[in-house]
């Protein structure tokens, strides 16, 4: 997975991917690298306006998720705006 890189404006765009998903036996397992972690967090940190999307056609997890990421993000004191395509 790449973690996306800031713009000049210092916002960044983040999809509905989290630091760790479930099994059906509810164990946590990580999907990201402690490497990507540690450059995903960089990217919060330094940004002030970041754009969170989810895919085309979101389900319960895809909307769930990623109004999720703009709750702590705004908790952060982050500027988060959700995007939803339609397309």
């Amino acid at each position: 997975m790449n973690i996306p890189t800031s713009y000049s404006d210092h916002c960044v765009a983040i999809s509905d991917y989290s630091y760790s998903t479930y099994t059906s036996a509810s164990k946590a397992q990580d999907i990201l690298s402690s490497e990507e972690r540690g450059q995903l967090l960089t990217l919060i940190d330094e940004s002030e306006n970041i754009v969170i999307c989810c895919h085309v056609s979101p389900d319960g997890d895809a909307v769930g998720s990623t109004l999720a990421w703009a709750d702590y993000l705004h908790y952060l004191g982050k500027n988060a705006r959700v995007i939803v395509p339609d397309q």
